[in-house]
């Protein structure tokens, strides 16, 4: 997204195919910057101090104390390269900076920044529920989680308020999934894991005294997916997707090593 001058420094954004991200690049680094870049790695620097992606809100200036986006750094033959842990979000505003300062090169301490957003896709088919494991419509009493599959890579920050346990009358069974702090992704966003609540699983411990297993044998739950969920480039689900199923007994087996293997 950034033009290349030889023999200069470039900030680029490059999709590498073999990845399921787009990362940001600095290049055409000269040979003695390179040299006291490992230097630099050797005493313990960081390439974090040097290269850092961050999260544009609004109009904010570049002195600003933006939001970080996370990764890991590969030390290119010319530069450093950022893969994001998650894919960047399409339509979402990043600004990238390269600082050599760190590096204590004399004539070397230009900052580069770059700020950019990976566009919409248009044209894609309508992202929707591929499957929701277990694919059983009979689930034990004690089940500890569910995985949603999804047909796109999806954006965080709409579980808590889309995914729900129904139980038979249609309403949500209060404080039966577990809230978790962060959304549990896979790295390509298409795999999202739903726990019910371990402290009502745990038997003998305060919620489950107080409340009881979030599940009960014999009833009947939806695990109700809305429609509401935004995939990567923006779109709303094609529909709601519903997993209903009828609960067993708790599966209770023991490990050879004698331990119990569900709570």
């Amino acid at each position: 997204m950034n033009a290349k001058s030889p023999n200069q420094p470039s900030l680029t954004v490059d999709a590498d195919p073999c990845r399921p991200a787009a990362g940001v690049s600095v290049c055409n680094l000269d040979p003695d910057l390179m040299i006291s870049l490992g230097r630099h790695l050797q005493t313990g620097g960081l390439l974090q101090s040097m290269l850092r992606v961050r999260v544009v809100r609004g109009a904010a200036p570049i002195g600003d104390d933006l939001p970080a986006v996370f990764g890991h750094y590969h030390v290119l033959e010319d530069g450093i390269r950022f893969i994001p842990h998650f894919p960047f979000e399409r339509g979402l505003s990043y600004r990238a900076s390269f600082d050599p300062r760190p590096l204590g090169r004399p004539g070397h301490s230009n900052v580069l920044t770059l700020e950019f957003s990976l566009p919409s896709e248009q044209g894609t088919l309508s992202t929707e529920v591929n499957q929701i494991f277990p694919s059983s419509d009979c689930l034990p009493e004690n089940l500890l989680r569910f995985y949603v599959c999804f047909s796109n890579s999806m954006q965080r920050g709409r579980v808590r308020s889309e995914i729900s346990l129904l139980g038979s009358d249609g309403e949500p069974v209060p404080d039966a999934l577990y809230p978790a702090p962060v959304e549990l992704w896979d790295r390509s966003m298409r795999h999202l894991t739903i726990l019910l609540d371990p402290g009502r699983l745990k038997r003998g411990v305060g919620p489950n005294r107080e409340l009881g297993p979030p599940l009960e044998t014999g009833q009947v739950y939806t695990l109700a997916v809305g429609a509401g969920m935004i995939d990567s480039s923006g779109s709303r689900l094609s529909g709601t997707f519903c997993k209903r199923f009828r609960v067993t007994d708790a599966v209770r087996v023991r490990l050879s090593s004698g331990r119990s293997f569900l709570p």
